[in-house]
């Protein structure tokens, strides 16, 4: 894991300390390490160095020990305000919807985002809104974004993009096969949409020793076939299905991977409680060998916990983050613009890989007349954001503070063993 300063940990909460094609990839950085605090959370110290001599190592030596920070985000939808927010001369310019939440991004030593919409190129034209219905509802939302949005979130930190999701096929067959070209030509991962002729695998990361596979899925894509056939359209997107998933984890943890995390696009629109099938399908992948499952789709806030799942000596737990809402989105009200940076914390030794702890840093995508940022919101952080943004934008950062650590809280604290 990068080192992470004492200023940064304090700006994080505590949940609690738990006992496309095949590639690999290392991003390095120094360890860092945490202890857990009274009630379940964790307290980061910065030790003094110590200057007498160290002692000489044992003649066999202890089995070394790694360390892997996964930093997860949800949604990032560009509407058409959006996107013409950030037109320059010769282009689009991004990356001060980023600038104040990348230090935090780049704390970990791999960084993932939901990607909703496609990247299918300009003169596909870009996103538009449902259509509004006599009831008061929009119809579906079409979305395409310009190629600069992925400059802007690889300089931001992020390393693999999900691109599974109910917007996959907004400008079809030749929209997805140009969205995962361009993901990959920007030099980021992608996972959960795959080109024809390619085997679909999980997409498998060696951090820092730690072999992490990803696997993301979705329940819709809005009832469009892109022009693709049944079968080339179950290749081309990968679906949520109960046994396929099953399989999918299995066959990653045979291949070798330490550590399986599940991205699934499902749930109920801004609902702030999970549905049956989300809790169900948790206990279902852990079962199966997923150690860490982080939803989308529902657009708002839902609970995280530790579940376990299994019996007796088969047992075992995994960490759930229901929905990370909007990161990134112009959709109204405010709900829909508080979202969480979900930091997992993950230790390989002797006895094998386990996750160690979780974390999370509560965010607002705060939108003005002067443009549009992703704050993050603790108290550590607001004097920042008030130094960038201006005292609404302090004001705003609290409150979304004050509500986000309301509904989360801790209460994702690691049953007891």
């Amino acid at each position: 894991m990068k080192k992470i300063s004492a200023a940064v940990f304090a700006l994080l909460l505590a949940f609690g300390t738990a006992g496309c094609a095949m590639q690999y990839g290392n991003r390095s950085g120094a360890e860092g390490s945490a202890s857990p605090g009274p009630s379940g959370v964790a307290a980061y110290v910065e030790l003094e160095p110590d200057d007498s001599p160290a002692p000489a190592p044992p003649p066999s030596a202890t089995p070394s020990v790694q360390h892997a920070t996964i930093a997860a985000v949800g949604d990032v939808m560009l509407m058409a305000t959006q996107i013409y927010d950030a037109k320059t001369e010769d282009g689009f310019n991004f990356d001060p919807v980023f600038s104040l939440i990348a230090p935090y991004i780049k704390e970990a030593d791999i960084a993932i985002a939901n990607l909703e919409t496609p990247v299918a190129g300009n003169e596909m034209g870009f996103s538009v809104s449902g259509e509004l219905k006599e009831d008061g509802t929009r119809g579906f939302s079409y979305f395409n974004a310009p190629p600069e949005i992925l400059d802007a979130l690889k300089s931001a930190g992020f390393d693999i993009l999900g691109t599974a999701n109910n917007h996959a096929l907004d400008k079809n067959r030749e929209g997805l096969e140009n969205t995962v070209r361009a993901i990959r030509s920007a030099g980021l991962d992608c996972m959960g949409t795959n080109l024809s002729g390619e085997d679909k695998k999980a997409l498998v990361k060696d951090i820092n020793g730690i072999l992490i596979a990803f696997l993301a899925y979705t329940n819709s894509v809005n009832g469009n076939t892109g022009g693709y056939s049944g079968g080339e359209l179950a290749h081309a997107v990968n679906f949520i299905n109960e046994g396929v998933i099953t399989g999918d984890v299995k066959a990653a943890k045979e291949a070798g991977a330490d550590i399986v995390v599940l991205c699934l696009h499902t749930g109920e629109e801004r609902m702030a409680s999970p549905t049956w099938d989300q809790t169900q399908w948790a206990k279902d992948f852990i079962a199966a060998g997923a150690d860490v499952l982080f939803f989308s789709h529902p657009h708002v806030l839902q609970p995280v916990e530790w579940v376990t799942a299994g019996e007796g000596d088969e047992a075992r737990t995994g960490f759930v983050a229901y929905s990370l809402g909007n990161f990134v989105s112009n959709m109204d009200g405010d709900d829909c613009a508080r979202s969480m940076v979900a930091y997992v914390d993950i230790v390989k030794d002797g006895d094998g890989a386990r996750i160690e702890g979780a974390r999370y840093l509560p965010t607002y995508f705060y939108r003005t007349g002067g443009g549009y940022a992703v704050l993050p919101v603790s108290p550590s952080a607001i004097p920042e954001v008030r130094e960038a943004m201006g005292d609404a934008a302090a004001q705003t950062a609290q409150s979304a503070y004050d509500r986000t650590t309301a509904f989360l809280g801790d209460a994702a604290a690691v049953p007891e063993q």
